[in-house]
């Protein structure tokens, strides 16, 4: 989940020791500083809403219309829509097609 920078109070949902802690990257979203988590199972990226609606509504991507995600569990997660959004880790710039503001 893409969120606001300060992750601190973000905690897994169940410890399986220090050896298997989240792996979280600093980024920019849109040019909004976010800190990634690294879910290498996860089918779509999501991000926080509060993150989407801090872009500038002039550069806020277009969302289409989509079914909703359901979570890894199978509840369904009702979704904003999905974008294209703009994407920096260190000096990477890519296009992330498939992100959802959840």
């Amino acid at each position: 989940m893409v969120g606001p920078s300060s992750v601190d109070s973000i905690r897994p949902v169940y410890d399986r020791g220090p050896q298997h802690r989240p792996l979280y990257l600093e980024a920019q979203v849109d040019d909004i500083p976010v800190k990634l988590l690294v879910d290498t199972g996860a089918d779509v990226t999501i991000i926080n809403p509060r993150v989407y609606y801090q872009i500038p509504r002039r550069y806020r991507p277009q969302l289409e219309e989509h079914p909703n995600v359901n979570a890894a569990d199978g509840h369904p997660m009702r979704s904003l829509g999905k974008g294209r959004f703009r994407v920096m880790v260190n000096d990477t710039f890519l296009i992330h097609e498939s992100m959802w503001p959840i």
